[in-house]
């Protein structure tokens, strides 16, 4: 391209690993009874992804380039495999499943409400629509400038 100035192409498919550790609680004192309830656990994925990138490298000495890039990445995370453990004033259960999407009713403010439940099948209570499973992505898109040194 010039005198010192290359251009590079990276693309490739890549396997992620995807973990997730959670605890919620939620305490209540109600009239001066106090009591309170909590879930802890772990949710694991994996999945195969894209990612690519465009830039240009201008050496300014055989061992000194400065360069510029752009770089994406696709992957998305959609079988997640989750152990739960549920425990309250009163006692605990443990759960496995997977994790869902749901939009779930609210009688209070006659409206339905984004939640993620934890079940083993598809949930299909009363009160829940548009139900999927979650979907998360680590996808993105890069820019980085830098200074590259090889000995």
């Amino acid at each position: 391209m010039g005198s010192g100035v290359s251009a590079f192409v990276r693309a490739g498919i890549g396997y992620y690993f995807a973990k997730l550790t959670y605890l919620n609680r939620e305490e209540t004192d109600l009239l001066g009874i106090f009591f309170w309830d909590q879930d802890q656990g772990e949710a694991k994925d994996r999945g195969i992804g894209f990612h690519g990138g465009i830039g240009l490298e201008y050496g300014v000495s055989r061992n000194i380039a400065f360069f510029v890039e752009g770089m994406g990445r696709y992957v998305r995370f959609q079988d997640w495999d989750v152990d739960n453990t549920s425990t309250n004033s009163w006692g605990s259960s443990a759960l496995s499943g997977e994790f869902w999407y749901v939009e779930e009713w609210e009688p209070e403010t006659n409206r339905y409400y984004p939640s993620i439940e934890l079940s083993a099948n598809l949930p299909t209570e009363s009160g829940l629509r548009n139900v999927r499973k979650l979907s998360i992505g680590i996808s993105g898109i890069v820019f980085k400038m830098g200074l590259r040194l090889r000995f």
